[in-house]
Formats: C-alpha cells, structure tokens, sequence
C-alpha cells in the first residue's frame, strides 16, 4: 500500500538577526510566505508505515534598521522529514 500526498500553504516563522561590527546588533523579524511540498508513505506491515516528505519555504523580504544601517533578509528553507509509524 502506498500514499502519495502533496501540501501547500502559507508560513511564518520568526527569528533573530545579528549583524556583526560597528553599529551591529540583533533584531527580531517576522517572516510571512508560502510553503509547498509532497511525500509518500508505504506499509511495511499492517501496523508498521514508513513516511518521507520534503517541503520547500519561501519567505518574503525583510529590511531590518540597525544602529548602523539596514540589511535585507530574504530566507529560504527546503525541509526533508522520514518517519517511521506505529498503528494502535
């Protein structure tokens, strides 16, 4: 038996950014984007499942004020998860 499955949806993450030398610091930002994705999962037996995924984030520009200027941050994240599953 084999499940094929794909997600999409928004995201949000939120993080700390340092800049480091003169008039650096850390800032907090919040990122909004949208995230895509898909996987499968097989039984191995009728109680045992294997699952693997990979999900692909995009995160829109953020323009962080330092002390010492601007920067802008613009992240990406891939994401790959396997799992294995126990059915009651």
């Amino acid at each position: 038996e084999l499940l094929l499955f794909g997600t999409f949806g928004g995201a949000w993450a939120n993080a700390e950014l340092p800049i480091a030398g003169p008039g650096g610091g850390i800032r907090e930002a919040d990122f909004f984007g949208w995230s895509i994705g898909g996987g499968a999962e097989v039984a191995l037996t009728p109680n045992w499942h294997a699952r693997f995924d990979y999900q692909f984030t995009d995160f829109d520009a953020e323009t962080v004020n330092y002390p010492g200027g601007r920067a802008t941050f613009d992240p990406d994240a891939s994401t790959y998860r396997g799992s294995l599953i126990y059915r009651f």
